[in-house]
């Protein structure tokens, strides 16, 4: 029973304060300046994933072209 309790305790909890923490502005600032701020995050995060997919697609590509 407590491998079942635990684990949806603290999945409430962690959900409960991701709630309490996004529905509230961070130190006063207003939520356009946080929503840029979030975007200029996930898209370093997208950005990131972009260029190592494309270089390690050109690693493949130069390993095939040295087998030839």
């Amino acid at each position: 029973m407590i491998k079942y309790v635990t684990p949806l305790i603290l999945t409430w909890s962690l959900v409960n304060s991701v709630i309490q923490e996004f529905s509230k502005a961070y130190g006063g600032y207003p939520q356009w300046a946080l929503n840029i701020g979030w975007a200029v995050a996930i898209g370093a995060v997208v950005l990131g994933f972009a260029v190592f997919a494309r270089l390690k697609g050109q690693e493949g590509a130069e390993e095939e072209n040295l087998q030839v």
